[in-house]
């Protein structure tokens, strides 16, 4: 952040998968399904870290933005990026963030 001076910055929060197994586990939704629910969940919980809390506030109070591929298991019982039917990785947040960061 000191690197960046009055540069706009935003925080993402990457490999949001296991944030996302959390909420499921304890709001019983689909993050996917309900991104901005999910969205708010990570910045709160996010922002229990003081850490995280002071670089939030060095942004100005942003949210932090999650992003994270779906995954699945496959049958070794490894954890992989879900695909879907054309064989792309199934993304969450990418778009969101995109189109705050001016995607036209």
């Amino acid at each position: 952040m000191q690197a960046a001076d009055d540069k706009n910055a935003m925080i993402v929060a990457t490999k949001a998968d296991h944030l996302a197994e959390e909420f499921e586990q304890r709001e019983g939704i689909e993050p996917h399904l309900y991104y901005e629910d999910f969205v708010e969940y990570v910045n709160q919980r996010l922002r229990q870290n003081e850490n995280i809390h002071a670089l939030v506030e060095e942004t100005g109070g942003q949210d932090i933005h999650p992003v994270y591929y779906q995954t699945t298991q496959d049958e070794q019982g490894n954890i992989v990026p879900l695909r879907d039917g054309t064989g792309s990785v199934v993304t969450v947040g990418f778009d969101a963030l995109l189109d705050t960061l001016g995607r036209n």
